[in-house]
Order: C-alpha cells, then structure tokens, then sequence
C-alpha cells in the first residue's frame, strides 16, 4: 500500500468513525472504521503513516460508536420491556 492510498484510507477510517457516532444508525460505519483500522494498520506496519492521528481518532470514534449503539438498545429494550408491568 503506497502512502497515498494511506494517508487517505486514514482519513476514511476518521470519517467512518465520526458518523459511527450517531446512535443505532451510525452501527455500520462504526464497524467499516473498525475494518478500516485494521487494514490499514496492518497493510502499513511500521512504516511512517502522516495521518496516523486520523486513523487513531477514527478507531477510537468507532469503539465509541459501538458502545453507544449498544447502550442505546439496551436502554430502548428496558424502557419498552418495563411499559409491560
């Protein structure tokens, strides 16, 4: 992978990551920053990476992304589970 096709896989990774924040319908670009990440991150090695904080930003924003989805069902199915009583 040639730096170019990192740098803007890097940005792609960021970006996928920040609309994974929306919860419920951010879930797949959460994921797709994931694979993302891992792609890039294992394509490039240790080799220098200009936007690595992009690509650190967007994986961080992904993890973030899945937790709040997850929390966001979890509270929907409690709050819809308890109006049974």
């Amino acid at each position: 992978m040639n730096r170019i096709e990192v740098i803007q896989g890097s940005k792609r990774c960021y970006l996928f990551g920040v609309l994974g924040l929306v919860p419920m319908l951010g879930f797949p670009f959460a994921l797709t920053a994931l694979m993302r990440y891992r792609r890039i991150h294992s394509a490039n090695g240790s080799a220098w990476n200009p936007a690595s904080s992009y690509l650190t930003w967007g994986f961080g924003y992904g993890i973030l992304g899945l937790l709040i989805t997850t929390i966001t069902v979890v509270l929907i199915a409690a709050a819809w589970l308890s109006g049974f009583d």
